[in-house]
């Protein structure tokens, strides 16, 4: 599972298939985070959700649907 540089949650199909774990994760792909600090500067890095998301998360090929 990662987070996209939109505040959105990525969810990646590897759970079920290899690890068939993660249910409670699975409604989650999509959706934007629920609180996210209102201060800019408190806010998750943008350079860091996307060097994860490339770095990461993109061995991680399928998304749930």
């Amino acid at each position: 599972m990662t987070v996209t540089p939109d505040l959105q949650r990525a969810v990646s199909g590897k759970l079920r298939e290899e690890f068939e774990n993660g249910r409670a994760y699975y409604a989650m792909n999509g959706q934007r985070l629920i609180v996210v600090p209102n201060a800019f500067d408190e806010q998750p890095s943008q350079a860091a959700l996307l060097w994860h998301a490339e770095n990461v998360f993109k061995k991680s090929v399928t998304l749930v649907s």
